[in-house]
């Protein structure tokens, strides 16, 4: 099998913790099981300590991935994941999001509706 391309992301671990709000998304997705992360060591060592990031083997067939994750991920910055994000507003870092306002309803009294508390007996249950 040729090489297939990338799979999977590498940030290194102190721009994933640079970035609360992209470190929210990536936690949350590792927790719903989206994606799988794993402590990773990249070939340059200028990085520093990484994690990467595959999606989950059960979506590969879905978006037509492979299951195997290839050997190296796509090395990436907060920055670089931030502009393929913002876009689809996956992050909300510049969106200002009104909200709409709240209609008054008039507010009606409530009475009990009259119960008959009596059991009641349908023809069938006096039938021995």
């Amino acid at each position: 099998m040729s090489y297939p391309g990338a799979n999977g992301i590498s940030l290194a671990r102190s721009d994933y913790e640079s970035d609360l709000e992209v470190k929210r998304l990536l936690d949350a997705a590792t927790a719903e099981c989206f994606l799988l992360q794993r402590d990773h060591t990249p070939k340059n060592t200028s990085r520093g300590k990484s994690l990467k990031w595959y999606p989950h083997p059960i979506l590969a067939p879905y978006y037509e991935l492979t299951v195997q994750h290839t050997k190296e991920p796509l090395y990436l910055t907060v920055k670089k994941l931030r502009s393929w994000l913002e876009p689809h507003i996956v992050l909300q870092c510049d969106l200002q999001v009104e909200q709409p306002a709240q209609e008054q309803l008039p507010v009606k009294a409530v009475t009990k509706p009259s119960v008959d508390s009596r059991q009641k007996t349908l023809p069938f249950d006096e039938v021995e």
